[in-house]
């Protein structure tokens, strides 16, 4: 039954498991991270998430939080607040790794 679930891999997904295996391979992947991690904290948006967190925690309360609730409602709104720049230069970052492979 497993079987009749699983869905053919197209090639999209065969292009995301080849270049997430060579960033994997090649470390680029954990260059990435810390490049993302660096310029989220230069620019002030792990600060405004944790921010979120708080005030969100203040409302409801920590009682009556559950983990997953909390991560949908605030997952949107930090993945809207991405800088755009920051988005930029990751992007180019990897397409430059991907065209050097």
């Amino acid at each position: 039954m497993a079987e009749e679930e699983q869905q053919p891999q197209g090639p999209q997904n065969n292009l995301r498991s080849a270049i997430a295996e060579k960033l994997e391979n090649s470390n680029e992947r954990q260059v990435l991270q810390d490049l993302l991690d660096a310029r989220l904290t230069e620019c002030g948006w792990r600060d405004e998430l944790k921010k979120l967190c708080d005030n969100y925690i203040t409302e409801r309360g920590i009682e009556s939080i559950a983990l997953e609730d909390m991560v949908n409602d605030i997952l949107p709104v930090a993945i809207s607040s991405l800088p755009d720049s920051v988005k930029a230069e990751v992007l180019q970052r990897l397409r430059s790794f991907v065209s050097s492979q």
